[in-house]
């Protein structure tokens, strides 16, 4: 196979993942680290990663770099016939365990069933002395048009990210947000592709 085809068939492959969504996440990390780290977005078409990633997966820079990193650092600690079991929000909590603890049998099966929020939950509880991440709890009071407009945000979120819960999607709501307004976020490149969109649905909601 020629890299011409194989770009070809990477970009297919991407394009069909793309419409499942939900815990497909993962496995278009594969793919996305596989046309990142190989440069196939040239024999596609593209000048760059992130174009290609806009193009074919309608992803922003941001969200297509956290799911290629985040498949490289799970594909070297988890066996692979796992991985496409595992949703993004576990798989970035599990990366966080020391890579001993990443590949025990219960741990790995707590990944694939549970929810992010039982996860969280299990982690804390097996692996009491890691501190792995500490959570908030918010409330605010909202309207009934706000809070119209923030679930119709989330659920874009969570649909557009493959995100299991909505305080995580919010967070990446906020994100782009501040990534739009140009505030440097530690650890992350600047991109806001989905603030467009909540725009959008906003605007047409009213």
């Amino acid at each position: 196979m020629t890299r011409q085809q194989e770009a070809r068939k990477l970009t297919d492959d991407a394009k069909k993942l793309v419409l499942q969504m939900g815990r497909t996440h993962l496995a278009l990390g594969k793919i996305f680290s596989r046309v990142r780290d190989g440069k196939f977005y040239k024999e596609a078409g593209y000048e760059s990663f992130a174009d290609w990633a806009q193009a074919v997966a309608d992803i922003g820079r941001s969200w297509a770099y956290t799911l290629a990193d985040l498949y490289t650092e799970v594909e070297a600690t988890v066996p692979a016939e796992a991985i496409p079991t595992i949703t993004v929000e576990n798989a970035k909590l599990l990366v966080k365990l020391p890579e001993n603890k990443r590949s025990d049998p219960t741990t790995l099966a707590a990944a694939q069933e549970m929810t992010g929020s039982e996860f969280h939950d299990y982690v804390d509880k097996a692996h009491p002395g890691l501190h792995i991440e500490k959570r908030h709890h918010e409330t605010y009071w909202l309207s009934d048009d706000d809070h119209k407009i923030v679930e119709m945000a989330i659920k874009l979120a969570m649909a557009r990210y493959g995100m299991a819960t909505k305080s995580e999607a919010l967070a990446k709501i906020c994100e782009d947000f501040l990534n739009s307004e140009g505030e440097e976020i530690p650890g992350k490149q600047a991109d806001s592709p989905l603030m467009r969109d909540i725009v959008a649905a906003t605007e047409r909601a009213q």
